[in-house]
């Protein structure tokens, strides 16, 4: 029997179904938030960057700020991709599921995509680049019907 599971997401919540059927309904079986997602990134900083103090000695040297790589909220939305996709391996050690289908907003899924084991990335049959994470289950699957 098929089980697929469909993953609906974006970086701040995420949401689990479950279909035994293609025509029966899906099942929700989690509803995932990450409450740091959606803080402001001036909440996100604890303290002020980094600096070179200049050349010592050095006048006229400017002083230099160091600047993150990776902006904080990108940071946290990272970590929660990080998580779902432990979530999504640990699911599919347990045989939950031997299909999957990614729902997610367009720069979450690229961060999906990075972290997924490739034992879960053989179990995607279909990926929908859309934050549609507000959505009731009958409506995402209507999206995902036209596709077909």
């Amino acid at each position: 029997m098929s089980k697929t599971l469909i993953l609906v997401a974006e970086g701040s919540r995420a949401r689990l179904y479950l279909s035994n059927s293609p025509t029966k309904p899906w099942q929700e079986i989690e509803d995932l938030i990450e409450p740091k997602g959606r803080m402001h990134e001036g909440d996100l900083v604890t303290d002020e960057k980094g600096a070179d103090p200049g050349t010592p000695g050095g006048e006229g040297k400017a002083r230099h700020v160091f600047e993150d790589k990776v902006a904080p909220t990108e940071a946290v939305q990272q970590a929660f991709a990080n998580e779902l996709c432990g979530d999504l391996e640990r699911r599919r050690l347990a045989g939950e599921y031997n299909r999957l289908i990614l729902v997610a907003a367009p720069a979450f899924l690229g961060m999906l995509r990075k972290c997924m084991s490739p034992e879960v990335t053989k179990m995607v049959v279909e990926e929908l680049a859309k934050d549609l994470v507000m959505e009731d289950a009958q409506s995402i699957r209507d999206r995902l019907a036209t596709l077909c």
